[in-house]
């Protein structure tokens, strides 16, 4: 989605709007993940993002956010966050549950004090269009001990829904055909807006019904 604008020269150019962003870079190393990803925003799972630099972090979490459109994600997202931040000492205590938020950060000293966060993504530098990183796995918080933890999404989280093996593959030839990231985007963001729908469209032929009782 973005602003169409025209030109003296009636070439039409398309701005992208101030939300979207390369949604297929930004889930490019765990797209084998993406639905368990998709069902931790659409619970409102404490999830935090470990990047290497604030626009890594930033991106990455709206992209998060973005996954379960047209649905509005209602709890809170951080996409810096930083130690100077008013919320720090909430976030990092072990008194209590993390809150209903994501957050992005890049300070090592998060790996030790966000460590008792139950989801946690931690990538490495988010390659250019056209090249593709290695794809992290899902690991043990318990793992995740040192600084210098390697990439992957750190969880004890049991998707309800299986893998879908056929976007995975879609994704994959792509790759392998060096497919634009924009297309592999689009993809991507119809898969969501499937996912989404497959969970509204239930509650809202449920709520119709009760209507016309």
């Amino acid at each position: 989605m973005g602003v169409v604008m025209k030109a003296d020269t009636n070439i039409s150019v398309i701005l992208p709007t101030v939300h979207e962003v390369d949604l297929f870079r930004c889930f490019c190393p765990v797209f084998l993940h993406s639905q368990m990803l998709w069902e931790l925003v659409l619970l409102g799972e404490p999830l935090v993002v470990m990047a290497p630099s604030p626009s890594e972090s930033s991106e990455t979490v709206l992209a998060l956010v973005n996954c379960i459109s047209p649905l509005k994600y209602f709890s809170d997202f951080r996409p810096y966050f930083t130690i100077h931040d008013s919320e720090f000492k909430e976030y990092t205590t072990r008194t209590q549950a993390p809150p209903s938020v994501i957050l992005g950060v890049t300070n090592p000293f998060f790996a030790k004090t966000l460590q008792h966060w139950p989801h946690i993504i931690r990538i490495g530098d988010l390659k250019p269009a056209g090249e593709i990183p290695k794809q992290v796995k899902v690991k043990k918080l318990k793992n995740l001990k040192t600084l210098d933890s390697k990439p992957g999404v750190y969880t004890s989280y049991k998707p309800y829904l299986n893998r879908d093996e056929e976007i995975i593959k879609q994704l994959q030839k792509g790759v392998q055909q060096k497919r634009p990231s924009e297309a592999q985007s689009v993809i991507l963001r119809r898969y969501f807006l499937e996912l989404t729908q497959s969970f509204i469209i239930p509650l809202v032929s449920k709520q119709i019904h009760l209507c016309l009782i």
